[in-house]
Parts: structure tokens; C-alpha cells; sequence
């Protein structure tokens, strides 16, 4: 069967040559010229009705078909890797239009792969990163933020890896995580057999190994810190190269989640000085050169595929969580890399900007769009990353599988993240849970090049915030088709941010003229939407996702404040300014009992000298308070705690009265509730040590 694709081509070509045979045919007088021009209209004539006969029509391309029973033979499916990289932008390949950035493997895979040029996730991280294992808008799991415990993936919602374990799949992760760093919320807790994340936003984040850098990190290798050499893209896919190997004769879903090439950048010298020798900007080189090492990863990744001859039955995605964090490159006077980074408007990153608020594209913001103008054209997005203009959403997204989707071409039609999931379900014949209602829908049938779509309405937001705010940093988009063609043809593709802004960005790419004014109905239309879907959605967000406490399965639990409801410290370096500030987490008690909870200003392996002072404790209604004696790194409490849900909130004052929540607790069960109190101020036990990777020390050394 010929390749739609091919047959295209082929067919180009052969009318071309029909036309140059006739026009020759015409001139010529020679006999045995046009004899021959004879013959040459003969066979381009009878190839084009060739290739009409044996290429059937696309909407009976459909290779993939999910059985009416939901299964089929393990041996059968296809295995599936999903690259998910952090803050990529458009434009950060030389495939995209960048020519400053080198990016061959990737260059390659975009060639050979199906290309969403449409295709949006949330515009903050963890959102996507839930939406992407859930199929749902990560709102409904109670993801919405990138921290405040707003992180949090709700226990019951059902993941790909639940789903693809489940089937018999080994499953593995390895990277960035973001849902949570305490049972139930570990990779471990939600499917994946195998991880070796690093803990928050980024390594180095509040939640993280303190003191954490890209080079030789501390990771947490199921659930247990673990000292690892080299740089961290390249530890992170040797990992999985390293699993994918074991279980190259079973089938496998792996998710490779590289910190890169967010902040803060640094990458192995020998990428940093091929830009520098190009006079490129330290920072930029910098961030380059991480894009040019998860390229290198990467094209090691899909070599080793072809080396096991694991290929031809291997779906592999390329995406990103959001857009470009970071839009001009430079660094502070304090000397700290990302810490104040502004756009070109002078907004510093991290706040969030009024919906309403006019911001001037990037110049390195690019999108490379063939459908929107009929030709290959670099064109300008507004926003980056936390903004609900098209720069913060739309994102890169390449998909190949060899076996089945034989063709490469642009999907030019409005997609998201949480499509993933149920795409994923129908090409691996896998039967979705009955109590998993997916809000994202199979694209399976633009993969294999189907020529009638519906269109839809998708929605998106970032909301950094304890409880979201409705048309906060939110687009509405929306998309209008001409079906009266045999082949659908987008006429119109709406955004309407913040509920007053409308934009088409078929003719008005960059978001720069709001046409709200000029269709009120329209924007009715989308605002109705918006409230159907908010209503919808925000059934769960006055509850929050709690951290256990006491299970078997994670008796000592390490709380960190980048999980308070309230305001978190942004990074280590403020946090070690120890800001008046503080919080509560919310908590489930598995089990009544005795507990020891010690207060920290810094995680137990730092042995941080504690001011002395008071300490102070309250779960629910037990509250209790100790005194702080000089030379100790924790203040320890016990007290006994009936099972529940509770808001558990903790204080460190200085004797200068000074008082900040404690921004790190440990947890433990004792055991049963003990009717005389112990001296809850007696010396702290020492802290966890770093532990080396169960397989041994040669395992990442």
C-alpha cells in the first residue's frame, strides 16, 4: 500500500511531467521525438490511475481501530515513550525556524513524524503534567497551581501509568515529576514501577535536595535520595535507556521529563563554548546549549530503539509543559541566574499578569505555521510561559510509529495535551476505566489523515492562586471550518482571554488587534462556554488533596513548605532569608496514634541550628508547644492524634518574638496513643542518609 503522502507526491510529479510531455509533443516535428514523447504521456498517465487504484481514500486509511472489547494480544501493542521537555518553547529548533540553535535529532524527528502545529497545554507546568496522565483538565484533580498544595494529583484520579500497568506494560519516569513528593502522591503511588525524578519545579526548588545542582544531583530514586554523576539530562535518559533495555522484550511506557532548559541553566562546557565561539550571550549559550544536549539525548534515545530493533512498534512523543519561561537573557547584580529574569514588558517572571494587559511579543517567541499561510513562514506569539496568550500554550508536538501512522504531515487542527491519554488508549487497544471520564478526545483519526473533523472549544488557564479566579489568565479557544469542501477547510480560529480580548489568530497571529468590539455575539458565544466549563470544573475546588500521614507505606513523611496553602518561598535562597511568613498543609491521619513531629527551618540532612525560642504545633485540635534549647537542628513534639482529616500548622519563634512557620516538618508514627506524654523537647534521632542506587554504586556513577 503506497503512503498517502508519497502518493501525493508521486502524483505531482507525474502530471508535471504529463504537462512537459504535451508541451514538447506540441513543438517538436520530429517523428521519432514525438514517438517518444508518445511513450512518456503513456506511462505517466497509466502510473496516476495506478496510484488512484491501489491508494485507498483517506478516510479508509484508518489502520487503528479499538476492538469492540477494549483488548487485543500484549505482543501486539505498540510499546510508547513520551519526551515531555520543561519551559520549550516554539522556535527553540532549527526545524521551527531557529538557525542559532543546533537541533539535528530533533530536526529528523520532526521530518518523520506527525506534527500538531495546533497544539496547546496549560501554560504552567503541573497543570499539563496532570492532564497529560489524566486525559482531564487537571482542574478536576485539584491541580491548578505549581505549588501551595496545589500540585497535588487527587489520590483517586486514574493515571496512564494505573492504566498502562494495569494492561502488563512495565512503566518507568524519569525527570521532572511536580504532583508531589509525599505518599499518596509519589510516581511510585500512581503507577510507575521505576522512578528517578528530582523533587519541585526544578532542581534546586524548596521541595528538592537543598543545595541540589544540575551536575552530579541528588535524585530521589523510588521515593529515596540518591546521590548520581553527570549531568542531569544526560543521567535522566540513561535511566531510561538503562530500563527500556531490561524490558526491551516486554512492553513498556516510559516518560523521560527533563528539567531542561528551564531555569537555571548550565550545561556540560563543551555545548556552552560551540555558541560561544559564535559570539552568542553567555546566558543564551547557556540555554542553547541544555537544548542541544536533550537533542543529543534524545537522538541517542531513538538509536537505541533502531539497535534493538524496538522502532517500528515504539510510539514516541516530543512535547513541552508549556511555552518559553524566559524571553531575554541576562542576570542579576546578586549573580543568580533566573532570579529576577524580566520579558521584554518588564514583568518579572513568576508574577502574573492582568489578562487584559498589552505585552510586546518576544523576538525569539516564533512559530513555524505552513497551514496558515500556504508557505513555510516564521510568525511572532505573544506571551510566554503563565500568560493566556498563544506564546504561554502552544507548544511543539511531534508524534511517530512507524508500524501504523506511515505518513508525516501537519495536523493543523486545535489539539491539547489531554488528548494524549484516550489517543494513547486507541492506539494500544487498551480499555478505558469506567470511572475515568476523559475530557481530551482521540485524535487518532487526524494521525491517519481523516479529512472530516468536528471542531471544538478547549480551554486553558494559570492559576496561581489558593483558590482560582474565574477568567484569571484563562483563553477560551474555539475554531470555525468552511465544511462545505470535501476536505474540511479552518476558516477561523478564535481566543477570547479574559473574557474582554478576542483575538482570530488565523489572520491576526500575534494577538495584537482585539476584535471584541466587533463581534459582541461571538464573544457570547465563547463566554457561555466558559461558564458551562468553569461551573463544570470547579465542583472540587473547595476541597484540597492531603498528604497522609502514618500509612504503612510511608510511616515518616517529610513536609515542606513548598505544599502550605499560603505563601511559599520561591526559592532556597529566600528561603535561608527565613521570611515571616507561613501556612498550613493539609493532612490525612492514617491511623490514631502517637507521633513525633519535628520542626525544622531546613531539611533534616543539613543539620541547621535552630534559634532558640519556642516551638509550636497544632493539628486539628491538638496544639502543643516546646521549648527550643540552644544547639539542636529540630524542635521535637509528640503528641497523640486521633485519625482524620486536619490542617496541621507549625511556628518557630525567636526570642525576639519573630515568628515564621516552620518550613519543614517530619512526621512519624510511634505507635499506639500512650496515656503518659514523653519529654517532648529530647534530642532530634539523626537524620535519613543519602542512600546509593540499589543496584550498586557503578549504576550512575
Amino acid at each position: 500500500m503506497i503512503p498517502r503522502a508519497r502518493r501525493v507526491k508521486t502524483e505531482r510529479s507525474c502530471r508535471a511531467a504529463v504537462t512537459a510531455v504535451a508541451t514538447t509533443l506540441s513543438a517538436t516535428r520530429s517523428r521519432t521525438a514525438r514517438a517518444a514523447a508518445v511513450y512518456l504521456l503513456l506511462v505517466a498517465a497509466i502510473s496516476i490511475l495506478l496510484l488512484h487504484f491501489f491508494t485507498p481514500a483517506a478516510h479508509a486509511q484508518q489502520p487503528i481501530q479499538l476492538p469492540a472489547d477494549g483488548r487485543g494480544e500484549l505482543g501486539d501493542k505498540p510499546n510508547v515513550i513520551i519526551v515531555l521537555a520543561d519551559d520549550f518553547g516554539y522556535g527553540d529548533m532549527g526545524c521551527q525556524g531557529n538557525k542559532n540553535v543546533l537541533t539535528r535529532a530533533l530536526d529528523k524527528f520532526h521530518d518523520e513524524s506527525i506534527r500538531l502545529t495546533n497544539f496547546h497545554s496549560e501554560p504552567i507546568g503541573a497543570p499539563t503534567r496532570a492532564g497529560v496522565l489524566t486525559g482531564q483538565y487537571s482542574a478536576r484533580g485539584g491541580v491548578w497551581s505549581s505549588g501551595s498544595g496545589r500540585s497535588l494529583l487527587n489520590p483517586k484520579a486514574t493515571t496512564a501509568a494505573d492504566i498502562f500497568r494495569k494492561a502488563g506494560y512495565r512503566t518507568g519516569i524519569y525527570g521532572k515529576w511536580h504532583l508531589g513528593e509525599n505518599y499518596p502522591y509519589r510516581p511510585i503511588d500512581r503507577g510507575f514501577e521505576e522512578s528517578l525524578v528530582h523533587g519541585g519545579r526544578f532542581i534546586g526548588d524548596i521541595s528538592d535536595w537543598w543545595g541540589n545542582r544540575l551536575f552530579d544531583p541528588v535524585l530521589f530514586y523510588q521515593g529515596k535520595p540518591t546521590k548520581v554523576k553527570g549531568f542531569c539530562t544526560d543521567v535522566f535518559f540513561s535511566a531510561a535507556i538503562r530500563f527500556i533495555e531490561k524490558h526491551r522484550r516486554e512492553k513498556f511506557f516510559v516518560m523521560i521529563t527533563p528539567n531542561v532548559p528551564r531555569v537555571p541553566f548550565a550545561a556540560p562546557q563543551n555545548y556552552v563554548d560551540y555558541y560561544k565561539k559564535r559570539s552568542v550571550p553567555d546566558d543564551l549559550a547557556e540555554y542553547y546549549a541544555m537544548v542541544s544536549n536533550l537533542d543529543v539525548n534524545f537522538g541517542k534515545l531513538l538509536k537505541t530503539l533502531d539497535q534493538w530493533q524496538l522502532t517500528e512498534n515504539t510510539i514516541v512523543i516530543f512535547m513541552a509543559d508549556n511555552g518559553k519561561r524566559i524571553t531575554t537573557f541576562r542576570r542579576t547584580g546578586s549573580g543568580e541566574k533566573g532570579a529576577a529574569h524580566r520579558d521584554d514588558s518588564g514583568v518579572p517572571i513568576g508574577e502574573n499578569p492582568d489578562p487584559t494587559e498589552v505585552h510586546r511579543p518576544s523576538p525569539w517567541q516564533r512559530a513555524q505555521d505552513k497551514e496558515q499561510t500556504g508557505r513555510t513562514e516564521i510568525v511572532m506569539m505573544r506571551g510566554r510561559k503563565g500568560w493566556p496568550y498563544e506564546g504561554g500554550h502552544r507548544v511543539p508536538c511531534f508524534i511517530r510509529w512507524p508500524r501504523k501512522l506511515v505518513d508525516s504531515f501537519d495536523v493543523a487542527y486545535l489539539t491539547s495535551h489531554i488528548d494524549l491519554l484516550p489517543t494513547l488508549l486507541s492506539c494500544c487497544e487498551l480499555r478505558r476505566p469506567y470511572e475515568l471520564r476523559f475530557d481530551g478526545k482521540s485524535i487518532v483519526p487526524l494521525l491517519v489523515g481523516a479529512e472530516r473533523w468536528a471542531p471544538r472549544t478547549l480551554f486553558v488557564q494559570a492559576q496561581e492562586l489558593e483558590m482560582p479566579q474565574k477568567w484569571r489568565n484563562t483563553a477560551v479557544m474555539n475554531e470555525k471550518f468552511d465544511s462545505s469542501r470535501a476536505r474540511i477547510v479552518i476558516t477561523e480560529e478564535y481566543r477570547l482571554i479574559g473574557g474582554r480580548e478576542l483575538y482570530n489568530v488565523r489572520k491576526d497571529p500575534e494577538q495584537t488587534f482585539n476584535i471584541g468590539g466587533e463581534q459582541p455575539d461571538y464573544v457570547n458565544k465563547l463566554t457561555f462556554a466558559y461558564d458551562e466549563w468553569y461551573k463544570d470544573v470547579s465542583q472540587t475546588f473547595g476541597t484540597s488533596n492531603a498528604i497522609v500521614l502514618g500509612s504503612t507505606a510511608m510511616p515518616r513523611t517529610s513536609l515542606c513548605c513548598f505544599d502550605w496553602h499560603g505563601t511559599i518561598p520561591e526559592s532556597q535562597s529566600a528561603l535561608a532569608r527565613q521570611p515571616l511568613i507561613s501556612g498550613y498543609w493539609s493532612v490525612e491521619v492514617a491511623r490514631e496514634g502517637r507521633y513525633r513531629f519535628t520542626l525544622r527551618d531546613r531539611p533534616a540532612a543539613c543539620r541547621h541550628e535552630l534559634k532558640p525560642g519556642i516551638a509550636r504545633l497544632k493539628i486539628g485540635m491538638v496544639e502543643r508547644m516546646s521549648a527550643i534549647p540552644q544547639g539542636v537542628d529540630g524542635a521535637a513534639i509528640e503528641a497523640d492524634v486521633p485519625a482524620g482529616r486536619f490542617n496541621l500548622q507549625a511556628w518557630l519563634i525567636g526570642s525576639d518574638r519573630k515568628t515564621h512557620g516552620a518550613y519543614y516538618v517530619d512526621v512519624e508514627y510511634l505507635g499506639p496513643s500512650q496515656s503518659k506524654t514523653t519529654n517532648p523537647s529530647r534530642p532530634t534521632r539523626p537524620a535519613e542518609p543519602v542512600q546509593r542506587h540499589p543496584t550498586g554504586p557503578s549504576a550512575y556513577d
